[in-house]
């Protein structure tokens, strides 16, 4: 229930494990010196705020352009999703030449439409009931991106992308293991989508 979501998403604990959880198991760059570039899906726009917040607490040596929200509200959100879609640089460049941000926390403008093959942890901290809408979040991971140095729990250390990894933390893929075809007919566009839809357009 929406209710109990939301003492579960805006609790303190929560989000801190969710952030120390993606930072220590997500997928890394740079020889594993630095967190991949990495989606977070919030609930909305104060959900978005309070993860920045915990994460630059949490964080202190990232504080800054490192992690950045992108939600329509922002007159700077294209100028962030923009610098987030730059590729990175050839492997002789060093890390810090590589334009900030490097993770995102998206309310709605993320979830589809947007190419970012270097992005590989997708942060599921949202409920999510439309099927269309769930595997086009997915989808933002799904793109191949040769010459990405990775580093994962799983090989290790190597070069271009083999995999993407989905942290969810509100039990969609329970929810759609056991409701296949989601509720299409009863979510509507959020007021975000609606915008954005019509900015893409």
């Amino acid at each position: 229930p929406s209710n109990k979501l939301n003492k579960f998403v805006f609790n303190q604990q929560t989000v801190d494990t969710v952030l120390q959880d993606l930072m220590t198991r997500g997928m890394k760059v740079g020889g594993g010196d630095r967190i991949a570039k990495t989606i977070i899906f919030a609930q909305n726009k104060r959900h978005a705020e309070y993860i920045l917040q915990r994460f630059n607490a949490l964080y202190p040596q990232y504080k800054g352009s490192f992690a950045q929200r992108v939600i329509c509200d922002d007159s700077y959100a294209q100028t962030v999703i923009d610098d987030f879609k730059q590729p990175a640089p050839p492997a002789q460049y060093r890390l810090e030449d590589e334009k900030e941000p490097h993770v995102v926390v998206s309310v709605d403008m993320m979830d589809t439409g947007i190419d970012v093959p270097e992005a590989v942890n997708l942060v599921f901290f949202k409920k999510v009931r439309s099927k269309a809408k769930f595997w086009q979040m997915i989808g933002r991971g799904t793109r191949l991106c040769k010459g990405l140095a990775c580093v994962d729990q799983i090989d290790r250390a190597y070069t271009d992308k083999r995999r993407f990894l989905i942290f969810d933390y509100c039990g969609n893929f329970e929810f759609f293991r056991a409701h296949k075809e989601g509720y299409e007919a009863k979510e509507t566009k959020t007021l975000s989508e609606n915008i954005f839809g019509k900015q893409v357009r």
